[in-house]
């Protein structure tokens, strides 16, 4: 995705729009060249609007500053599509101020989690899952993060097949896999002040850091995962770390 100045995307909508072209053909024809949630269309329209009105300034009113609401439908869109997007990309690219952008996530029930945006809470419906039969059961059982690879039909008849069993695992909880709250902060602290020209280079590094841990690393990050589960089902499913 190519990173975009407000006044370049403003300058592209009052090309199109002198074309004669629609707002939300042009919001798609930026998104398509340019990155996904480069401009929203409710953003277009509203720069079309202001140009229709005889103002071609491609900056904001003066004294009026952004607008402080947010369609919340849309907010939702944006964070679930990419919840690694920070509040002040959000913010660019709604149009709006960055504090009007986190009081909405929290609004609509968001904080952030590991560099993700989760809800605060898990719902009734993933708290089901966090079962302590599940904690204190015995013998090997599988842990994903229910991407759509790992959930498709041809997967799930192969594990299956192999006879295993998939432990469930409530979306949007970091705190609860061993990846996000064990490998990923002790490989962060690994490639801190590192610099790589290349993805080869990269690559190679992080190939290097699970080569250099013992098993024991694994094992600890793994063995972990019991008492943040009964620390969940104590929290009523709330985050805890």
């Amino acid at each position: 995705k190519v990173k975009m100045e407000n006044k370049q995307i403003r300058t592209i909508l009052l090309y199109e729009y002198k074309l004669g072209r629609k707002a939300a053909e042009t919001a798609r024809n930026i998104n398509q060249a340019f990155g996904q949630g480069t401009v929203t269309e409710r953003t277009a329209q509203h720069w079309f609007q202001k140009f229709r009105n005889g103002d071609d300034s491609l900056e904001d009113a003066e004294g009026r500053g952004r607008p402080s609401l947010i369609d919340k439908d849309e907010l939702k869109a944006i964070i679930e599509s990419d919840p690694r997007k920070t509040s002040r990309e959000v913010a660019e690219v709604l149009n709006v101020d960055h504090s009007t952008v986190i009081r909405h996530l929290s609004g609509i029930g968001k904080c952030k989690k590991l560099d993700k945006w989760v809800p605060h809470e898990l719902n009734e419906s993933q708290r089901f899952h966090l079962c302590p039969i599940l904690v204190n059961r015995k013998g090997p059982i599988l842990l994903h993060d229910n991407a759509r690879p790992h959930v498709s039909r041809i997967t799930v008849q192969k594990l299956n097949e192999l006879g295993y069993e998939t432990l469930p695992h409530p979306p949007y909880s970091p705190d609860l896999s061993p990846t996000d709250y064990h490998l990923f902060k002790h490989l962060k602290i690994f490639l801190r002040e590192k610099n790589f020209k290349t993805q080869a280079a990269a690559e190679n590094a992080v190939e290097e850091f699970i080569a250099s841990r013992t098993p024991e690393f694994y094992d600890t990050g793994i063995n972990k995962l019991v008492l943040r589960w009964q620390k969940c089902i104590e929290s009523n499913g709330s985050y805890f770390d």
